[in-house]
């Protein structure tokens, strides 16, 4: 999940009330304790009126909308927020199949390790159809790339030809970041050394978790 922490406005009210509190307990001639608390003599000396003063007469709704409602946890690391919901994304499945951009092609993704596609180092096992479902040979390139970021993975996978006619591994698959990730599959006729055709392009697009 990705987090995001409080807005400026109320980080600020947060600061302003603790910086009270703290003041009121100096204000009766105590200082902090050494390990960076108040000690008890300071804590004794503030009663409930001076530490209305000290935030300025709000009450508790006052003093809620001031941190936003935020409990504990939000306070510590900021509300969360994930990419599961975002329409683009696919819910991986081992055998899940995606037709090209110009219907030429196919790519279904036999396996994937981990699974689902995480932050991290991914290896994925892929099966290259023609548009009928049946297996066909050709050159297969692979670029990963995070369209809300601007950018690219900085290590570029590696392609890996296998047993069966269209059939490869892809490893080095480097997914960093959490976030939306897209993974484009680009299909030539030939291969790369015989300087081969574009005939289609495939993309998956995943929810990488943090």
């Amino acid at each position: 999940m990705i987090r995001k922490g409080p807005s400026g406005a109320r980080a600020c009210s947060i600061a302003l009330l603790l910086f009270a509190v703290w003041g009121c307990g100096s204000s009766n001639g105590s200082n902090p304790s050494s390990d960076g608390g108040v000690d008890g003599t300071s804590m004794a000396a503030m009663d409930m009126g001076s530490m209305d003063m000290a935030m300025g007469g709000m009450d508790m709704g006052e003093m809620d909308m001031a941190m936003g409602g935020m409990d504990m946890g939000e306070m510590e690391m900021g509300p969360m927020i994930s990419c599961e919901g975002d329409p683009r994304v696919s819910m991986y499945m081992d055998g899940m199949t995606k037709a090209g951009l110009a219907g030429a092609a196919q790519v279904k993704i036999t396996s994937a390790t981990p699974s689902p596609p995480a932050n991290g180092q991914n290896t994925w096992t892929i099966q290259l159809m023609d548009r009928t479902g049946t297996p066909m040979a050709g050159a297969v390139t692979v670029l990963p790339d995070m369209p809300d970021h601007g950018h690219v993975s900085p290590q570029t996978p590696v392609v890996t030809a296998g047993a069966t006619v269209g059939a490869y591994t892809v490893s080095n698959l480097y997914l960093f970041m959490a976030g939306v990730w897209r993974i484009q599959l680009s299909i030539s006729t030939g291969s790369a050394a015989d300087g081969g055709s574009l005939l289609d392009i495939v993309t998956f697009y995943f929810c990488v978790q943090g």
